[in-house]
């Protein structure tokens, strides 16, 4: 994907957007939540890191990333919104 493809643009910017925004409520949060929005911040500097190498991979490599990249975030945030939901594990005390 060259630099002016419009998917990546799309993802480069949400990725800089949500570091942003975890790196502020890490920054911002309570003391019991402190460190865990620090693994999404990671992960979204990782992500960056990642669009920022495979730009100049080939375009079928590519395509290949991007569909298992989302794949495997869609399904992590299903399997923690299902724990969440469950009730099996409770992510702030109350």
């Amino acid at each position: 994907m060259k630099k002016n493809d419009p998917i990546f643009k799309i993802t480069l910017f949400l990725s800089i957007l949500f570091l942003i925004f975890f790196t502020y409520k890490e920054i911002n949060a309570n003391d019991d939540l402190k460190g865990y929005y620090i693994t999404h911040t990671y992960f979204f500097l990782l992500l960056i890191v990642i669009l920022l190498t495979i730009n100049f991979f080939a375009k079928k490599i590519q395509t290949y990333f991007f569909i298992l990249f989302f794949s495997f975030v869609a399904s992590l945030y299903l399997a923690e919104g299902y724990i969440y939901y469950s009730g099996k594990i409770k992510f702030f005390q109350s």
